[in-house]
């Protein structure tokens, strides 16, 4: 009686045993598959980081005026004949934009270089 309730304890116990063991390894399986799409995130987040540079970069001014000032450009700077400079009072800025829309956060003159 004492040998088959001892075998009994020993078959509970190595049971135990291999179920915590069981859990552990896939807690560390999923330590592993969490990193490495934390990895992946922030490959990606770089990524996206370098092309959002390359777009701000294309729309420069300082890239534009590379592309104006090629020699094989279609497109001319205009001379100052055909220029008109028009003279707008701030009290008429202010009655067409409105005094709120004449004040712009820099974040807000950062979208506008998006514009079309």
């Amino acid at each position: 009686m004492r040998l088959a309730r001892f075998f009994l304890i020993m078959i509970v116990l190595t049971s135990l045993s291999l179920a915590y063991t069981y859990l552990q390894v896939q807690i560390f399986d999923l330590a592993y598959a969490g990193k490495s799409k934390e990895l992946r995130i922030q490959k990606l987040a770089d990524d996206n980081g370098d092309v959002f540079y390359d777009i701000c970069t294309l729309k420069s001014s300082n890239h534009l005026g590379v592309k104006l000032l090629a020699d094989n450009s279609k497109m001319k700077f205009l001379d100052n004949d055909h220029i008109v400079q028009l003279a707008a009072p701030f009290a008429l800025m202010i009655a067409l934009f409105g005094f709120q829309r004449l004040k712009m956060t820099r974040r807000q003159i950062f979208w506008l270089a998006f514009l079309p």
